[in-house]
């Protein structure tokens, strides 16, 4: 899969590569849409990080990958979308898609479900208008 990924820390605290290591697993429920809930399996405490990897548990960092495409409007929104081969509707359904509002929503709801950071799939890393768009609208909105 081509890309890149650009890491979002909802937390805005310092946190070390290391840090980012290991698994921990938790149940948690992330809004995809409407009628569709996406549960994941989470370990709720981090307790387990202690006694399976030796680790102070609040070192580690709950974090996921979402895919981006957002436009300052629905066309654009969709000519990105289209610029990469992908159909919006799947993107809505399984990334943060749409307006930069839109998208800083689906954003918030991954820390609201206890992420600590978001590593931001961008598909088309020659497109620095999104890039500016991202992080000009989006990321201003996530921040404080």
């Amino acid at each position: 899969m081509s890309g890149s990924a650009i890491l979002l820390r909802l937390d805005q605290q310092e946190r070390t590569e290391d840090e980012r290591d290991g698994p921990v697993r938790q149940q948690a429920q992330i809004r995809v849409d409407e009628p569709q809930v996406k549960t994941l399996d989470v370990e709720p405490d981090r307790s387990t990080a202690r006694e399976q990897l030796g680790r102070d548990p609040a070192g580690l960092v709950r974090s996921a990958a979402v895919t981006v495409c957002c436009g300052s409007d629905e066309d654009e929104v969709i000519r990105r979308a289209g610029a990469v081969g992908r159909d919006v509707d799947e993107l809505r359904r399984s990334g943060a898609t749409g307006t930069p509002s839109e998208v800083a929503e689906r954003l918030r709801s991954y820390g609201e479900v206890g992420a600590d950071a978001v590593y931001l799939q961008i598909l088309d890393v020659t497109d620095l208008d999104h890039l500016h768009l991202i992080a000009e609208e989006v990321v201003p909105q996530l921040e404080g």
